[in-house]
């Protein structure tokens, strides 16, 4: 006896999709302080040569760095119209 159900997709990461992308090592290191903990893939990691922290503890490792944004604000010129002077 055959099995007629369709066969189901199969979970976890779908063909040609990408969950690592690249960027500029001098754009990560602009945004993040000095100190920041920086999550990476043990795979990659163990190919570098990097051995781990043992100063960072996972209550630390989990929580991603705060940035502060700082967003330059142009000044908005208003003039200003009386309608009773129309």
């Amino acid at each position: 006896m055959e099995n007629t159900e369709p066969k189901r997709r199969g979970r976890g990461r779908p063909k040609g999709a990408t969950s690592l992308e690249q960027i500029a090592l001098k754009d990560l290191i602009a945004q993040l302080p000095s100190n920041a903990i920086v999550t990476v893939g043990s795979i990659w990691r163990k190919n570098m040569g990097i051995g781990t922290s043992t100063s960072v503890d996972s209550s630390q490792a989990s929580k991603p760095a705060k940035v502060e944004e700082k967003e330059e604000v142009a000044p908005i010129q208003l003039n200003e119209i009386n309608l009773d002077d129309l």
